[in-house]
């Protein structure tokens, strides 16, 4: 066997170092890139969050305007719709 000369075994660890520093700076900067994807990511779900909570609030209050007696009597005012003076009579059906 020939001996390996120590620029063979220089070569070989210059090039196996050089490797592990460029896969370690690889690393670090994904690591870096999915952190600051994270980040933006967060931002823009937690901007939808309110948006979407004041979007329910703002239908809950037209909802609740909608229900009350007041609501109801303008509408039934502006359909013409009159309240009459007899009280509701129930009407009994005949059973057979």
């Amino acid at each position: 066997m020939k001996p390996v000369q120590k620029n063979t075994i220089k070569l070989i660890a210059c090039t196996g170092l050089t490797i592990f520093i460029m896969l370690l700076a690889t690393n670090v900067w994904l690591s870096t890139t999915r952190h600051k994807i994270t980040q933006q990511m967060r931002t823009e779900l937690a901007a939808e969050k309110n948006r979407l909570i004041n979007k329910i609030n703002k239908l809950e209050a037209k909802i609740a305007k909608q229900k009350s007696v007041t609501s109801v009597r303008q509408i039934a005012k502006e359909l013409n719709m009159i309240q009459s003076d007899k009280p509701v009579e129930i009407l009994q059906a005949e059973i057979r």
